[in-house]
Parts: C-alpha cells; structure tokens; sequence
C-alpha cells in the first residue's frame, strides 16, 4: 500500500493515554482472534508500563482457540466473563496485597481496555460489566472518547477510541486488517484485498472454499465471473458487476461468514 490512517481524534486518544497512563493499574489489550499478530498495536503498548492481559475476541471466528498467554473469548459464551474478571484480579495480586498490607479494605483497581478499532473492545466491555452500554458494531470508529465502567466494587474499566499504528509499511498486514474490518473499506484498495484474500483462502483454506462455492481452483478473475453468473451481477449493459462481486465476498468475510478462518497461519 502503505496505509496512512491516524486521523486528529487518535492523536488526541495517543496524548490522553500517556498522560493518564499513571492511573490505570492494568492493560487489557484486544486482539482479534482471527489475526492475533497483525491485529497486536506493539506501538500502543509501549506506552505503557503496566502488567497486560491479553484478550481475543471474535473467537467464534477463528479456528484457533488456544495460544499462550491470550484469553480467546466468545461472547455467546457467559462463562468466560469469570475467568476474565479472575484473571485480571491475578494479574493485579501484588498490587492488591499491598493495599491490603496498608489496612485498605475498600481500593479502586484502573484497568483501560485499548486495542486497534473494531477488535471488539466495547463488546468486551459490555461482556464484562453484564450490560449492553456501549455502543459496539461490526466497522471501525464507532468509540470516540474514553470512558469509564464500573465491574465491580473495586474494579473499574476504562473503554478507549480504537488507535491504530501510524503506518503499515507491509501491504499484506494492511490487506488483513481490511479484511477483519480494522481499517475503514473505503481507505483500502478494495480489489486488490479481495485478491489478497480470496488466494489465501484458496491455499489454506480449499475445503471451505469447495464448500462454499463448489470450486477451489479457479484463478481470482474466473472466480469473479463464477460469481457473477451464479448471483445474475450484471451492469445494464450485460458486463459483468465486478464491484459488486467483489463487495460481496469482502462482506463474507469481514463478518465472518465465510466461516471460521486464521490470517496468523506462518506462510502468508
């Protein structure tokens, strides 16, 4: 590519951050189950000095559901919330017993979710706190300031904006995270993601695609004429809506429709 996306309000969440970086106690950092790597802001946790618990959601998406040190949560699943609260309180043992050598009964334990946008830190959050109060959809930016939420009578969790690194120099990182809906579609050259994702499914991913589509050799642009045939996607002159097609296999996939698929796999 390269993706410039950092607009003003990611700016404003990066300078907030750092300076109340001294009252939160912990990080959870969220992580798209479907691409733990590319969706992982290195660049956003160094800002911090804190313990961090790792989290992916969408884990209902992914066909990886273990890996070390990272909670994989399904919100359809209500028995996760425990085991997160568990481990956030483990996390924040030492920091408890002090209070607790100090005579403090009643302490407040600050804990800010962050992530890169639409990895699913408001549902998270809404997951933890047992109530629908954020507003959480399937696109980015839909957060725009940080708020708090209150767990329990000692903990509190911060929701913040969804603050993505400066600059992907790696078009397929790019490609990835467009395809899991990280980044806006409209940034994305969308053909050429569809491509991307269309091959990789292709070479990981051929039973899914037999099955879907009841091909899994046919060469991209084949495919799109596949697919047009199939769905009568024509333009008023009778060619072939190739946009449309496109926008349709971009839309099984971004929503998880497609099926249950990994971009971490070693030989992208």
């Amino acid at each position: 590519m390269p993706i410039n996306w950092f607009p003003g309000h990611m700016h404003k969440t990066m300078e907030t951050l750092k300076d109340q970086m001294k009252t939160y106690d912990l990080i959870i950092n969220v992580l798209d189950a479907r691409a733990i790597e590319c969706s992982n802001n290195q660049d956003l946790l160094k800002i911090f000095n804190k313990p961090i618990l790792n989290v992916a959601m969408k884990s209902d998406l992914s066909d990886v559901k273990e890996k070390p040190n990272i909670l994989f949560v399904d919100i359809n699943n209500k028995n996760k919330r425990k085991e997160i609260i568990k481990a956030v309180y483990k996390k924040l043992d030492e920091k408890i017993k002090k209070y607790q050598n100090k005579g403090l009964v009643k302490y407040k334990l600050n804990v800010i979710v962050v992530g890169i946008p639409n990895v699913g830190k408001s549902s998270l959050i809404n997951y933890l706190i047992n109530k629908k109060r954020l507003d959480a959809r399937n696109y980015p930016g839909v957060t725009n300031k940080i708020s708090l939420w209150k767990i329990d009578d000692s903990l509190f969790i911060n929701d913040t904006p969804g603050v993505l690194i400066k600059r992907i120099d790696n078009d397929q990182v790019g490609y990835i995270l467009g395809l899991i809906g990280c980044i806006k579609k409209e940034l994305l050259p969308i053909d050429e993601v569809v491509k991307f994702g269309y091959e990789y499914l292709i070479k990981n991913y051929p039973d899914l695609m037999q099955k879907l589509f009841k091909s899994n050799k046919l060469s991209f642009n084949d495919f799109l004429i596949e697919l047009c045939q199939k769905n009568k996607y024509f333009l008023p002159n009778n060619k072939y809506d190739f946009d449309r097609a496109i926008n349709f296999l971009y839309h099984l996939i971004q929503t998880g429709k497609i099926g249950k698929i990994s971009f971490d796999i070693n030989n992208i």
